[in-house]
Order: C-alpha cells, then sequence, then structure tokens
C-alpha cells in the first residue's frame, strides 16, 4: 500500500490518480491512500501518520517535501520519495536516510539533471530498468511498483 499526499486539486492530480487506481493498483496488486488537498506541514504529517498506522509500505509526497517528513517515515520503516528536487531541502541528500528513494516529477530536464554524474547499474531493479548506486537504493523515476519488488514494468 502507498499513500499519496497531494498538495492540491487540479486536473493533473485528478489525472495522476486515475492512472494509479485503474493501471497500476489493478495491474501490481498494489492500493493507494489518497489524501486530501494538504495545506501544510502539519497536515502532511497527520496523513503520512495515519498512512503508517494503516500498514503503507511508502509514501510520495507533492507536499512538504522535507527531511522531518523522511525522518518520520523511516522511523516506521516506509519508503519515502518526495515530488520535484531536493534543492529546497538538501538534508535529503546530505542525511543518511535509508528508506529515501529519490523523487518523482513530470518535468523530464529536471528529473534528468538529477542524474548527472550518477553511476547505474543495469538490471537490478525491474529487468532492464535501471538502479541508481550512488545515494539511493532505488530512484523513482523507475516507478513505484518498481521500487517496491514489483516486476514486469512497461513504460
Amino acid at each position: 500500500m502507498i499513500g499519496i499526499a497531494e498538495a492540491q486539486a487540479n486536473d493533473e492530480v485528478t489525472t495522476r490518480r486515475a492512472y494509479l487506481e485503474n493501471y497500476i493498483a489493478p495491474n501490481y496488486n498494489v492500493k493507494f491512500i489518497f489524501s486530501e488537498t494538504l495545506k501544510d506541514d502539519s497536515m502532511t504529517k497527520t496523513f503520512i501518520e495515519n498512512c503508517i498506522d494503516a500498514g503503507v509500505d511508502a509514501v510520495i509526497d507533492f507536499k512538504s517535501t522535507s527531511g522531518t517528513m523522511a525522518q518520520l517515515c523511516l522511523d516506521n520503516g516506509v519508503v519515502y520519495t518526495i515530488n520535484g528536487n531536493y534543492e529546497s531541502h538538501p538534508e535529503l541528500q546530505t542525511t543518511d536516510y535509508s528508506n529515501f528513494a529519490g523523487c518523482v516529477g513530470a518535468n523530464n530536464a529536471q528529473v534528468g539533471s538529477l542524474y548527472a554524474g550518477a553511476e547505474f547499474a543495469p538490471n537490478i531493479c525491474s529487468g532492464s530498468q535501471p538502479r541508481q548506486t550512488r545515494r539511493n537504493p532505488c530512484h523513482w523515476s523507475v516507478g513505484i511498483p518498481a521500487c517496491l519488488g514489483l516486476t514486469g514494468l512497461s513504460y
């Protein structure tokens, strides 16, 4: 089960939710818990705590992207990933959050820049999908199901 912490309510969120519920969930036997629109870090923390109580394996945080949320997930054995990049929260790269799996994003140039200088070990995460070996055990750009050990993904 994966918790999705949303920062807004718009067409992008609606489309993403439909994709996760209608394609990823049935094809990879994974369930999602979606938040309401989260206004601040306090609401995000409460949502993540509720997800932990519900037994999630991972959280995708489209709202707070902070070391505080990464630590909360680490303390509870939950994989944590964020939307966008690490620039506003460098602690995500400088602190040893072994549960931090990187970031997701629709901005291909921005996400691609995160790979600059990274070393990759092919065929580790999901078939032919690359796995980042420099910092995080599995970069989320290869997909949520892949990082949860599901295989057979096609992109």
